[in-house]
């Protein structure tokens, strides 16, 4: 029963992936017959979900990358890998062998029907089988970057690269692991369909068969085009647009004039090779670095946090008070973020706690108890811009700093800056503008490394567009697949003060109970 509800979870959460599925269970059966069929769908899947084990752990062929699995109880998972993601493979494998057959096999063209007509010669040559596989690794091209930016729409954010990519930040590991999927998936097929003798049980004459499976390609293409460009990500459809257009031109061309189809096909793939060279250059935004920087370090790739904290506030150079601070914070796939502080010295500010609740989308909301009052009040608006404990990080900059890398274009308007050395450091400075009213800055500038992605410096804008607040940020240690600055410094620079921030003891995704993040649980502490 539990396998059936987490297979029936797999469907509801991705219906678009079985709709695919289904259409190539019915091109492949009448094309090949049930077992042919059946023989395929196996290899490609055992290939596919090979690959995929051995990448989120040693890096080959793909490339590094965690699975997130905030869906685990939902849907069905093999091992860290989830079932759709592999069963996806099997019809893009089937679809790109297929165009291959329909560029190099005769073609039986009248007003009443459109057919294939491949042989056994066509099916085991070798431009088939590299050809197949380079159609496969085309359409990754425009499939991966979108999947990776799943929290912008319906997909949901189910995987990331801890070391970023340069094209439009998935590595080019990538799309060589495409292919040699691909090239494994078919050079099998074409080796078994050598040796056994198949029944073509199930196979049948369907008019204008030999047009199915480009438009069964085409249509997840259309699909994951349309997809990029509602998101937002114009320049990423543009080149998918561009990557296409010469398929476009081949395949059409190809029932007029078949013996133009190897020449076209060798000069497709060189132009591809260089349109994929020039991509990454071209396609570096504001959003793309921070997309990067999210993916490699940000909130939304662990689940919860527990650290602790000392605080040290300086006015004009001297040293004003020393606190140390209990934090416990956690986000959720959604972006909302959660933390609960409890300071714990010196003793005029020991057992004092803070809850701050950030659902996305919604007003945040803070809570304060403190021992002498022994009780629990909720903060106003104008509160949150006091100091907090007399240090240089406001209640609304708690909201900043935790949140400014889980913004997306709805909330800020992200603009690439040119780089600039910062302590030597070259880095990109990307500039957000807000889109609401919810913090009193106007503008924020953040300096990324260009080779770490980590976030070294933020410059904070008042409404009269003077800078305001510097928070610079040091000393990165990696816990596990997670950057964390573990000494900061932010500074009020109109007023000559800043408070610096010591890190310790910082621990990831230790389950951290619901219950922690209640408003009645202020009274009680963690």
């Amino acid at each position: 029963m539990r396998l059936l509800h987490l297979l029936a979870g797999s469907l509801l959460l991705r219906p678009y992936v079985f709709v695919f599925l289904a259409v190539y269970l019915f091109a492949a059966v009448t094309r090949l017959g049930w077992r042919r069929a059946a023989a395929f769908t196996l290899l490609a899947w055992v290939v596919a979900y090979a690959a995929e084990f051995s990448s989120t752990r040693t890096g080959f062929p793909f490339g590094f990358y965690v699975y997130l699995d905030a869906t685990r109880d939902r849907e069905l998972w093999l091992a860290n890998v989830p079932f759709f993601d592999s069963l996806s493979f099997t019809f893009l494998c089937y679809l790109g062998h297929a165009l291959a057959l329909f560029l190099y096999s005769p073609l039986a063209v009248s007003p009443r029907d459109f057919q294939v007509l491949d042989t056994p010669e066509v099916r085991a040559s070798r431009r088939v089988l590299f050809t197949g596989a380079f159609f496969v690794m085309l359409i990754d091209v425009v499939i991966d970057p979108l999947t990776l930016r799943g929290d912008r729409w319906f997909l949901g954010r189910i995987y990331y690269y801890p070391g970023g990519g340069i094209h439009f930040g998935v590595p080019l590991s990538n799309y060589g692991g495409w292919f040699l999927v691909a090239l494994v998936t078919i050079a099998l097929y074409q080796r078994l369909d050598r040796r056994v003798g198949w029944s073509r049980g199930g196979a049948r004459h369907v008019r204008y068969g030999g047009l199915l499976e480009p438009a069964v390609y085409l249509g997840i293409l259309v699909f994951n085009l349309a997809l990029t460009f509602w998101i937002g990500e114009t320049l990423l459809g543009l080149l998918g647009c561009m990557l296409y257009a010469p398929v476009l031109v081949l395949f059409l061309s190809h029932p007029l004039n078949p013996m133009r189809r190897k020449e076209m096909t060798v000069k497709y793939a060189v132009l591809f090779l260089v349109l994929l060279a020039v991509a990454p250059a071209a396609a570096l935004t504001g959003r793309e670095v921070l997309d990067h920087a999210q993916q490699q370090n940000g909130f939304s790739t662990w689940r919860d946090r527990r650290s602790a904290a000392t605080m040290e506030t300086y006015d004009k150079g001297a040293l004003g008070r020393v606190r140390d601070v209990d934090i416990t914070e956690q986000t959720d796939p959604r972006g909302e973020h959660r933390t609960f502080m409890e300071f714990t010295a010196p003793a005029d500010t020991k057992g004092t706690r803070f809850l701050h609740v950030s659902p996305r989308g919604e007003k945040d909301q803070q809570w304060l108890w403190t021992p002498s009052t022994r009780r629990v009040r909720r903060l106003g608006d104008a509160q949150r811009d006091e100091n907090f404990f007399g240090t240089d990080l406001s209640y609304r900059d708690l909201e900043l700093i935790v949140r400014i890398q889980q913004w997306n274009d709805d909330e800020a308007k992200a603009t690439l800056a040119p780089d600039e050395e910062l302590d030597g450091k070259p880095c990109h400075v990307v500039e957000l503008v807000p889109k609401n009213k919810e913090f009193p800055y106007s503008r924020y500038r953040l300096w990324f490394g260009t080779g770490d992605a980590l976030l070294w410096r933020v410059d904070v804008y008042d409404l009269e567009d003077r800078l305001f607040k510097r928070v610079a940020l040091g000393h990165y240690e990696r816990l596990g697949r997670y950057a964390t600055a573990m000494e900061s410094d932010v500074a009020t620079v109109p007023y000559g003060t800043h408070t610096s921030y010591k890190m310790r003891d910082v621990r990831y995704d230790t389950e951290v109970p619901e219950g922690v993040f209640d408003v009645a649980n202020m009274e009680g502490g963690r």
